[in-house]
């Protein structure tokens, strides 16, 4: 409503000239007179200098209450239907500001992205090793230990560990879409870079030997860019992605030493997410109903009895597949949000006004984000309810919809929809017997099952956790 504040002085303006309205009209007599009387030049310079002065005010009166804009006008249409008021649009409109990152001040950010490019495009391809020689090369050139998750491999695993330099990089996560915010512990930004499919090998899904060889892939790219780090002004350590431990990453932290440049004040962290080609396994033998960990005994795929590699004999696995199936799926999950964030203009100030949410909840940190809720699953739920979740198999959602009104309709679904005796599945025509939902719910408690149908995105979700 920005013209309130020059309402008062307009009536102002009306008082203090309600005595000029005679000489306006006298102003506009003698001025059709003087068309006629156009032998008295004395009068008609007099009342052209009336004239003027009246036509000058009308104009300073135009300038200052100009009619609204086409862009003013559909402002208040949509804070008349889409907000309860305006004071409550202008709430939402302040927390945003508040926590929306100024992407004109991450110039020194992009800069160590463009130099991670460099560096990864530049890398050299490391000769193939065994697990012993690997982790001695490691130790004792860069004091690096490989980062490998419990059960650690034994030494006389006959596979080699190799290292090529990526095949590709993506950023991925709230940064490049925009929907990141700000927190006490600053923001994060995720960089994926793709492992080529050179260095596996076709069974390398079974007894964790994926997880390994991801494991050595990260130690090296991690000692390349110690060797780097004092150049990039960063710190390099590990952590572990969403608390999985199978999922080591590498973090680059800015450190604060009053060097140039000086990253510190951005308050930021940058993930290296090592993933791989969604093609690189069969996903029919990453089922949530597949056994892929055989006894601790038999690391030697030839050396397993052969009914005890019946997919029956087994308990399943669903878990450890459900990792590996992160590292396939996470670039068509970007695209998926993406393409909503584009259709949806609402879509990422929807998702920041989400996080707040549950930052105050306490559910939205790394340590809740595998086994729980977080952002990344509450925009996928989002894009969800634009296409399904309604009443009779229509939409919850609308891609007209206001960030407030995508944020409560997000909330009623999840305060009001079973996800127990009604499991979801973004894409339910791709269905088969490997992934049907008889296979997701016999072995994950809460089911929500992505866009390519075989990856459940609450696989580590427990009722009680739902229920919470």
């Amino acid at each position: 409503m920005e013209y309130s504040e020059d309402e008062s002085d307009q009536n102002d303006y009306l008082e203090d000239h309600e005595s000029d309205d005679d000489q306006m009209q006298d102003v506009q007599l003698n001025t059709s007179n003087n068309l006629t009387n156009v032998g008295n030049e004395n009068d008609e310079s007099v009342h052209k200098g009336d004239a003027h002065k009246g036509d000058e005010k009308l104009e300073n009166f135009s300038s200052i209450y100009k009619p609204p804009t086409n862009e003013e006008i559909q402002g208040l249409k949509e804070t008349t239907d889409l907000y309860k008021s305006n004071l409550f649009k202008l709430q939402i409109d302040e927390l945003l500001s508040e926590v929306s990152i100024d992407f004109s001040k991450t110039t020194s950010l992009e800069n160590i992205l463009h130099k991670l490019k460099e560096i990864f495009e530049n890398i050299n391809d490391q000769p193939d090793l065994s697990i012993i020689d690997a982790k001695s090369m490691l130790l004792k050139k860069h004091d690096i230990t490989i980062p490998f998750p419990d059960p650690q491999p034994s030494d006389d695993v006959k596979y080699k560990f190799g290292f090529k330099k990526p095949s590709a990089f993506y950023l991925v996560g709230s940064y490049p879409l925009k929907s990141v915010i700000r927190s006490r512990n600053g923001f994060n930004v995720d960089v994926v870079v793709i492992m080529p499919k050179s260095i596996f090998q076709e069974k390398d899904y079974m007894n964790y030997r994926y997880f390994y060889k991801r494991a050595y892939y990260l130690a090296v790219l991690s000692a390349t860019l110690q060797d780097k780090g004092l150049a990039l002004n960063v710190s390099v350590e590990f952590g572990a992605f969403f608390g999985d431990r199978r999922r080591p990453i590498i973090l680059l932290k800015p450190l604060k030493n009053n060097s140039d440049p000086d990253f510190s004040a951005l308050n930021f962290t940058i993930r290296i997410l090592p993933c791989i080609p969604m093609d690189l396994f069969s996903t029919q033998r990453l089922s949530p109903s597949r056994n892929n960990i055989r006894p601790q005994n038999f690391q030697d795929l030839s050396q397993i009895p052969q009914q005890q590699q019946s997919v029956d004999s087994l308990p399943p696995t669903p878990q450890y597949n459900s990792a590996i199936l992160r590292d396939m799926y996470c670039v068509s999950h970007l695209n998926l949000l993406y393409k909503n964030s584009k259709d949806c203009p609402a879509f990422n100030d929807a998702c920041k006004l989400a996080k707040v949410w549950l930052h105050q909840r306490g559910i939205s940190g790394d340590e809740d984000g595998w086994s729980g809720f977080n952002g990344f699953v509450w925009k996928m739920l989002m894009c969800y309810l634009l296409h399904d979740g309604g009443v009779n198999g229509g939409k919850k959602l609308a891609n007209g919809y206001s960030s407030y009104q995508l944020v409560k309709g997000t909330m009623d679904f999840l305060a009001n929809h079973d996800f127990i005796r009604n499991p979801l599945f973004m894409n339910k025509l791709d269905e088969s017997e490997e992934f049907s939902e008889k296979s997701f719910t016999e072995n994950f408690d809460v089911v929500f099952v992505d866009n390519s149908g075989k990856l459940n995105l609450l696989c580590g979700m427990t009722k009680t956790a739902l229920e919470q």
